[in-house]
């Protein structure tokens, strides 16, 4: 896919850059949501190219209104230290060490003495720290530019360089970047281009050149066998040796016709041909059900509720939704039938039925729990919890965030950091600091940062679970 490899290629030349050009103080990296999750997860890998030197930790926290993260974002850059201290060690290279400072006037001065302290009992091979901020909120963007400007500007951290990743629905920091200057900041934008997604869809349709791969016949020709090919398979045996494979024979003429459907359904809707997507889509769901593929057609007809909506035909996308939830019940599949009523939810929620809205988001975590989806079930009580927020239902908010906190303690960690358990957490804290509670809004936002670092966390989920109990019999 062009549209994601033409960005994700930029981010890798801006980065190869940045590893061998020291003099670079500052990379900005503005992204979307397609693309931050491999953002986050590359940047960090240039600490291994050959002009490096320096380590690359990275730092998840939060920038709040109420919180900037700094003693969080400092006590999880020891802990990454210590990690390189110990792994240095093992190779017969001692590292100093270095602990999060604290109590020095304000949480920013904090984070600049652990900074500072690792820089100074770094030893070779290690030169310097590239400190990755890759913030995965941020309400103030203001507040976090004056933090960098102050730490920029502060000269026992000159051995520190700095990347920023921000959502590019975030403002960037104008006045940092005109105060650098381009020699000294780069940025790099990594989002994927509707033209081009729209001409991938395309490409994907008209299917592969014969011309690319030595061929001379045209697209679409279906050339003849040649002279050595085996005699083709007869339709029984072939049909067995899938089935014994665990393929519905079916699939092999079908596929290709659900694909198509779907594409040119995507592509209709990329390209504002909103009836045209629908008939598509509607072909894609009935040619899952004449192939008895129950799992894809609970599928397609959730999207098909999502243009439906998209387009403004709310009461049809609702009755296409009910519809594909009466079926996952009927055929026992909870994860089907769990999308399928957030979907519902959201489309009650934009009709403002919030009664509705409720029901269907607390029906989907029930669904997903009992299915064994915790990710799922963690979104259905989130988007509950934030709903009743909304409207200032705070101890409805306050069950349903503690139910979603609930169910993370009992997942695993990688699979609560990929899930909506964090946001929950701060969102649940946020209720909390409305009622003058900071003790344990804190507690849920030291928990929200140790799930997003795939920490277990037990003994702080364990206090913000008693803190909702005696918030919900208070």
């Amino acid at each position: 896919m062009q549209s994601i490899s033409d960005p994700l290629n930029a981010l890798h030349e801006d980065g190869s850059w940045f590893a061998r050009a020291h003099e670079l103080r500052l990379w900005l990296v503005r992204c979307d949501a397609n693309l931050r999750k491999p953002v986050i997860d590359l940047l960090p890998k240039f600490e291994f190219h050959h002009d490096n030197r320096s380590a690359w930790p990275l730092l998840l926290d939060a920038h709040t209104h109420e919180d900037g993260g700094w003693q969080l974002r400092a006590n999880n850059l020891a802990a990454d230290w210590q990690r390189r201290v110990e792994a240095f060690a093992q190779d017969g290279v001692e590292q100093g060490n270095a602990w999060a400072q604290q109590g020095l006037g304000d949480e920013l001065a904090d984070f600049r003495a652990t900074a500072t302290l690792i820089a100074q009992v770094m030893a070779p091979p290690l030169d310097g720290l590239v400190l990755v901020l890759a913030p995965t909120i941020v309400e103030d963007g203001a507040a976090l530019e004056a933090d960098l400007m102050a730490l920029l500007a502060e000269p026992d951290l000159a051995r520190c360089r700095w990347i920023l990743v921000l959502d590019v629905d975030v403002e960037p920091p104008r006045a940092l970047l005109d105060a650098l200057g381009q020699d000294y900041a780069q940025t790099t934008i990594c989002v994927v281009d509707p033209d081009a997604q729209r001409r991938d869809l395309a490409a994907m349709l008209g299917g592969s050149d014969p011309k690319h791969f030595g061929a001379a016949w045209p697209v679409g020709v279906t050339p003849p066998p040649r002279v050595d090919d085996p005699p083709p398979l007869p339709k029984p045996a072939r049909d067995q040796a899938l089935r014994e494979a665990g393929i519905d024979p079916a699939m092999l003429d079908g596929a290709p016709q659900l694909r198509d459907a779907s594409l040119r359904a995507a592509l209709a809707m990329q390209e504002g041909r909103g009836a045209e997507a629908i008939a598509h889509q509607r072909r894609a769901c009935q040619l899952c059900a004449s192939l008895g593929q129950v799992d894809l057609q609970l599928i397609t007809q959730t999207s098909l509720a999502a243009y439906l909506s998209g387009l403004g035909q709310r009461a049809a996308a609702k009755q296409v939704l009910d519809e594909t939830v009466g079926l996952a019940r009927e055929k026992g599949l909870r994860r089907g039938e769990s999308q399928a009523l957030l979907a519902l939810g959201l489309i009650h929620n934009l009709d403002q039925d919030h009664a509705a809205s409720t029901q269907a988001y607390v029906a989907s975590a029930q669904a997903a729990e009992a299915g064994g989806e915790p990710e799922l079930a963690i979104e259905g009580w989130r988007m509950a919890g934030t709903l009743a927020a909304s409207l200032r239902q705070d101890q409805a908010a306050v069950d349903a965030f503690a139910q979603a906190l609930r169910i993370a303690g009992a997942t695993e960690p990688e699979r609560v950091a990929a899930s909506g358990a964090p946001e929950a957490a701060r969102s649940l804290a946020t209720v909390y600091e409305r009622h003058q509670m900071p003790a344990q809004a804190a507690s849920l936002h030291a928990l929200a940062d140790s799930m997003e670092n795939q920490e277990s966390g037990e003994s702080q989920e364990s206090q913000a679970l008693a803190d909702a109990e005696e918030a919900s019999s208070g």
